[in-house]
């Protein structure tokens, strides 16, 4: 909980041009902007005392006398999202085009998981934030989605995460994992 922060933010409507960098047709500006807030940030290594008073057990890091690895949602949720915007747009992504059928099924339950994480994570946080209605001249009555909500500061708990002491790559993890256990990939 040391690294959960809070501030006030402004939604955008993300109609026009009150767009996000996160927003549009597929480019290689989109799709880094979407890699910087998730890619090899999530996983990390948290002191046994800590592991301790998770409410999910985690397994140790072998090789670390006092390491074990955990994961942050938000991160794996990114990947989710991100996962799913890409479905938008096959001819750039691919989606499942050239996949055995076997793959195929897998892809589909990925999705399937992704697209239900991300409706159990919005039920469990309940975002009670007001969206107030305006008077357009041109549109009529309509909600304004460009609304202020207290959020926990993303960037603060993403600098958290990335300190040396806690960062640990997964890679590095699997990696361990399998020389210890004479495995290869972990599966």
């Amino acid at each position: 909980m040391e690294a959960v922060k809070y501030k006030e933010v402004v939604f955008h409507n993300n109609f026009r041009q009150d767009r996000t960098k996160w927003q549009g047709p597929p480019d290689d500006e989109v799709n880094k902007a979407w890699r910087e807030i998730y890619v090899n940030i999530g996983v990390i290594k948290v002191l046994k005392a800590d592991a301790d008073r998770l409410l999910n057990a985690t397994l140790p890091i072998p090789g670390e006398e006092d390491g074990y690895i955990i994961t942050l949602e938000v991160y794996h949720q990114l990947h989710c999202l991100d996962l799913l915007r890409k479905h938008l747009y096959p001819d750039r992504y691919g989606a499942d085009r050239g996949m055995s059928p076997r793959a195929k099924k897998k892809y589909w339950v990925y999705l399937e998981h992704c697209i239900n994480n991300l409706r159990q994570t919005i039920m469990c946080h309940s975002d009670v934030s007001t969206i107030p209605w305006i008077n357009h001249e041109l549109s009529g009555q309509f909600p304004d989605a460009h609304s202020t909500h207290v959020c926990r500061d993303f960037n603060k708990l993403t600098e958290w995460m990335l300190h040396p002491d806690r960062y640990f790559p997964q890679e590095e993890f699997q990696r361990r994992y399998d020389a210890l256990h004479g495995t290869m990939g972990g599966h």
